[in-house]
């Protein structure tokens, strides 16, 4: 780069390569909490969706005990099976 001391000209570019070292650390510090806020709602939703699974596997094994097999049959016959 420069032989000797440095110019003026020699700092203002190191001076310059540092500032978008900065800008670039800075977008990507940027960029990781965003990705880990977006992660967090999502975790949450598959949370609150394998709740409503069970919850609606729970709930139909509790219909199919309390109705038996007859609401089988009239919803194949309903059906057409």
């Amino acid at each position: 780069m420069y032989n000797g001391s440095p110019n003026w000209w020699d700092i203002e570019i190191e001076f310059s390569r540092h500032k978008e070292l900065l800008q670039e650390a800075e977008k990507e510090r940027l960029a990781k909490t965003f990705l880990i806020r977006q992660k967090k709602p999502a975790r949450l939703a598959d949370r609150a969706l394998g709740w409503l699974g069970s919850q609606m596997v729970g709930w139909g094994l509790h219909l199919q005990s309390r109705c038996g097999s007859q609401s089988t049959c009239s919803v194949k016959e309903q059906l057409g099976c």
